[in-house]
């Protein structure tokens, strides 16, 4: 079942949290199983819910679930989108903070949605930036998105920070966003989602 179908609904009936639980339990556990597949991986990404930032029995599943497993802890990144890590900032840095001392790292995702993005930047020890896709699907034809796509990946850049462009969806975005210098580009130009056990079996 697509996310998009039932995380309204969970977010509604205050259902993140255990979905989040569950998400990290089965990563970790594949994980696990997988070493073959991780080493040909740079990092394997996993999307967290505003709703498990900010609670500290959340934290505290996570540090269990990691002292429980043998990972390679610098290969897994949490995705948190800006509103969820600026909803309480200084709860997100806390959790940063503690997880980035196993190796894992982090990424701000849709970044550049909220009014003060840079500002909060500076306050999240972030490895990885997405600029969100609403800047990216007008980049080849819009000068004004190019110029603000332009800006973020030079300040992230500036602060040793690794930039994502999200909704690639053409050749022509790729290449604008090539010659930018951008490191990394996600979207269904690039591949669509599949199924971990698709490639697991390859």
């Amino acid at each position: 079942v697509a996310p998009n179908i039932f995380i309204q609904a969970a977010e509604r009936y205050d259902l993140m949290r255990k979905i989040d639980r569950w998400v990290i339990r089965n990563a970790v556990k594949w994980i696990s199983a997988n070493p073959r597949i991780i080493d040909q991986l740079e990092y394997i990404s996993i999307n967290l819910s505003g709703k498990s930032l900010g609670n500290e029995r959340f934290q505290r599943y996570c540090h269990d679930m990691f002292s429980g497993f043998n990972l390679p802890y610098g290969k897994i990144l949490f995705e948190v989108t800006e509103t969820a890590a600026i909803a309480d900032l200084s709860m997100t840095r806390h959790f940063m903070l503690d997880l980035r001392r196993y190796g894992i790292q982090f990424a701000l995702d849709d970044f550049g949605s909220g009014l003060s993005s840079f500002a909060y930047l500076r306050e999240l020890p972030v490895t990885l930036l997405k600029i969100d896709g609403t800047f990216i699907r007008q980049i080849n034809e819009d000068n004004i998105c190019r110029l603000m796509v332009k800006s973020m990946h030079e300040l992230a850049q500036a602060m040793q920070i690794r930039t994502v462009a999200e909704f690639v969806e053409s050749q022509a975005i790729f290449d604008v966003l090539r010659e930018m210098g951008l490191e990394y580009a996600q979207g269904f130009h690039i591949h669509k989602p599949e199924a971990l056990t698709i490639l697991s079996n390859n």
